[in-house]
């Protein structure tokens, strides 16, 4: 899987993100997006509440724990690097879903 996405003005405004899991494969590209980059607040089922992220952000298409979506989290760590999870469910005919880490460093 591969993560790339456009941040101006402290905030996220395109994602693009690449995957083959198993025999499906793909690119989903979500731009037009206006992500925020500040404090994020983990909300985590059954799990006591977590302390805020600083310069976070989340993106989530679609419903997630249904049938194709992407849930994205990401922290930058100074101006140049970021570190996430994402989180990708697939339409019926490939695995439910896939799960995965991702660092990025500015070009």
């Amino acid at each position: 899987m591969s993560l790339a996405f456009v941040v101006a003005n402290n905030r996220v405004t395109e994602i693009t993100v690449d995957y083959r899991v198993g025999t499906c494969t793909g690119t989903e590209v979500f731009s037009n997006v206006s992500l925020g980059i500040g404090p994020y607040q983990p909300n985590l089922p059954n799990l006591p509440p977590a302390p805020p992220v600083a310069n976070s952000f989340e993106f989530t298409s679609n419903v997630v724990g249904g049938t194709d979506y992407t849930h994205i989290l990401g922290s930058f760590s100074g101006t140049t690097k970021a570190l996430g999870t994402i989180l990708l469910g697939f339409p019926q005919g490939c695995y439910d879903a896939a799960v995965d880490t991702w660092t990025a460093t500015r070009q």
